[in-house]
């Protein structure tokens, strides 16, 4: 489990601060307006990246460790896990970005503590029940 925390929360918070550093751009650029259905895309987008990346480090560990057991159980839990993270992750940047614009501070400088914060626990915990759930 150590070896996968840094994986999973890794790449859950980058794309939640690659998400929020979008939508703080746009919100600058157009002056506070906020159109949802133009970030919906990049949303979509940042989470279906998000599997492949988990799947292919697991595969590279397999390869490196050929006595690493990884069922097919292990397999979707852990997809599964990954997936709720980096759409909590993308969902936290969202609501940071405009919560802080209302309440004049700039998303840029404060909404990464956010979704670093959030990320690690929430990375940890699901972690934790998918080897809870699987083993």
């Amino acid at each position: 489990m150590p070896a996968l925390v840094p994986v999973v929360n890794g790449i859950g918070g980058n794309i939640g601060t690659v998400f929020a550093s979008r939508i703080s751009t746009s919100l600058h650029k157009q002056r506070g307006r906020f159109v949802a259905s133009e970030h919906n895309l990049s949303m979509i987008i940042l989470l279906l990246i998000n599997v492949p990346i988990q799947v292919g480090f697991l595969a590279l560990r397999r390869e490196f460790d050929p006595e690493l057991q990884i069922n097919a159980m292990f397999l979707v839990a852990y997809t599964g896990a990954t997936a709720v993270h980096g759409l909590s992750m993308l969902v936290v940047g969202r609501v940071a970005c405009r919560w802080l614009w209302v309440r004049g501070y700039d998303p840029d400088d404060c909404v990464n503590p956010f979704i670093t914060g959030t990320g690690d626990m929430l990375g940890a915990i699901l972690l934790a029940i998918v080897f809870i759930v699987v083993f």
